[in-house]
């Protein structure tokens, strides 16, 4: 969620997910897809307040994006972030409470310009 709204996949790629990933203090994005996500049509009910991204440096600073959209749900984000911990045995993947997992976990959360 974008400023309690949902974010459109227009122009959506690797590159803007990691920034965004980034943004909320993860390393890096695990995977992105878009559609709808939630149930019972509740996310109809939440506005779409992000759309166009386009990043073209490692940095959210730098990424232009749109707060009109011309989008519906089924181009909504759903975005995994991962940290990822080294050690001397490899590296870990860490979820929001700082638990070592298997799968990648990212709470669903807000950034703010």
């Amino acid at each position: 969620l974008w400023n309690d709204g949902t974010v459109c996949d227009d122009n959506f790629n690797k590159q803007t997910s990691d920034n965004i990933c980034k943004e909320l203090g993860f390393d890096k994005s695990a995977s992105w897809s878009s559609g709808y996500v939630l149930e019972n049509a509740a996310q109809d009910e939440i506005s779409i307040n992000l759309d166009d991204i386009v990043c073209e440096t490692d940095n959210w600073e730098d990424c232009t994006y749109s707060t009109d959209h011309n989008c519906n749900h089924g181009e909504d984000v759903k975005l995994t972030c991962r940290r990822v911990q080294w050690g001397t045995e490899g590296f870990a993947l860490i979820d929001e409470n700082e638990s070592v997992v298997t799968e990648p976990k990212c709470r669903r959360t807000s950034f703010v310009e």
